[in-house]
């Protein structure tokens, strides 16, 4: 026998239907809800007045940094020229001397000896010679009155001109031994200071022996290698201020001359002139020096802390309608003192740019500006 539904069952079964529906839809809305409220919020990156810089027209002022070494300008090392046995040092490497003050002395003896020698022989060589003049005179008159023949007399002027020749060489002699004897006092060709002492007591030097080395720290001279391109910039007179590792003060030295040829690396050296009377600078030190050049009349500039160089391009991040753009510039110059270069392409004159680009910056992101901005 088949059932039979009534009208009744088939109503309890919809109403059963609707009710897990509805039940379905409760249960699936607070899970979507949740899911809509856990999605990420991009807000505007916060920028202060320190992240951002314009960009300038105007005269851009140019310097060039280098590196050199201070020189005296007069210095010298004395050598020995005589051979001989060191009697006396009277100085010591670090004191100041005077122009023409002994510094070491040889011992005399035997040059004394040498001088002696050489004026017995010239005065003998005076005497043989006056003897012979006048022999030669007495032979000029026997020859008017032909008692001697013409070959005689010729003779005699012969010995005379052989004595001549012979005190000429005696007179030289005698100037080499006093020279010599000369020698064996060693003064200081100019007033400084003794660098080197290489001598004692007691010891036996050779002709051309290293004695001492001087120095005259009042005035040095800083050579700086200038690249060929910065050196139409450059004219003797022009003020280099510089420092000098352990000292906290600036110094200041004048170009004084200017190499006429550039060498294999393409630069000139440049000598700058600086005065160090009664001043702490040694010869040897090295310095860090600032050459200004002359300003370019009319440039776009922008702080050297904005430019980066990313994938091969150089670039800076403007600030444009509340959006960081990445632009590419040409960096034409660069001023090491003030922290700027100029840029020859970019954004215009008046532009923001970020001077410090934060982490994970990106090319379009949103930025909020500070009020003064």
């Amino acid at each position: 026998m088949t059932p039979r539904f009534r009208p009744r069952t088939y109503w309890f079964f919809g109403a059963g239907l609707l009710t897990l529906a509805i039940g379905s839809w409760l249960l699936l809305k607070p899970a979507t809800s949740t899911a809509t409220a856990s999605a990420p919020v991009v807000r505007p990156l916060e920028l202060a007045a320190a992240d951002l810089a314009r960009v300038t027209r105007g005269p851009f002022a140019r310097s060039l940094t280098l590196a050199g070494e201070l020189q005296a300008v007069r210095q010298t090392v004395l050598n020995a020229q005589i051979e001989g046995e060191i009697e006396q040092v009277l100085v010591r490497a670090g004191e100041p001397v005077k122009a023409g003050q002994p510094l070491a002395r040889f011992a005399t003896r035997d040059l004394a000896q040498k001088v002696a020698v050489q004026e017995a022989l010239l005065a003998k060589s005076r005497e043989q010679l006056q003897q012979q003049q006048k022999v030669e005179a007495r032979n000029r008159q026997l020859l008017e009155q032909r008692f001697i023949s013409q070959n005689a007399f010729d003779a005699t002027q012969s010995q005379s001109a052989v004595l001549q020749t012979e005190l000429k060489a005696s007179i030289a002699e005698l100037q080499l031994a006093r020279q010599a004897l000369g020698y064996a006092t060693v003064s200081a060709p100019f007033a400084g200071i003794v660098a080197e002492r290489a001598i004692d007591p007691g010891q036996h030097v050779g002709m051309n022996a290293r004695l001492f080395s001087l120095v005259d720290l009042d005035e040095l001279e800083l050579a700086l290698q200038v690249p060929v391109r910065a050196l139409a910039a450059i004219q003797p007179g022009q003020t280099v201020r510089f420092t000098v590792e352990g000292f906290a003060q600036s110094f200041t030295g004048k170009v004084a001359r200017i190499a006429p040829q550039a060498d294999a690396s393409r630069s000139v050296p440049v000598y700058v002139r600086v005065d160090n009377r009664n001043g702490p600078l040694k010869g040897g030190m090295y310095a860090q020096a600032q050459l200004d050049l002359a300003a370019t009349a009319d440039a776009l500039s922008v702080p050297q802390a904005a430019v980066r160089d990313e994938q091969g391009a150089t670039v800076v991040y403007a600030v444009e309608n509340g959006k960081v753009m990445r632009r590419k510039v040409e960096v034409i110059d660069s001023n090491p003192s003030t922290g700027m270069v100029a840029i020859a392409s970019g954004p215009a004159a008046g532009a923001l740019v970020l001077r410090i680009a934060p982490p994970g910056l990106g090319d379009g992101q949103t930025v909020h500006l500070p009020k003064e901005h």
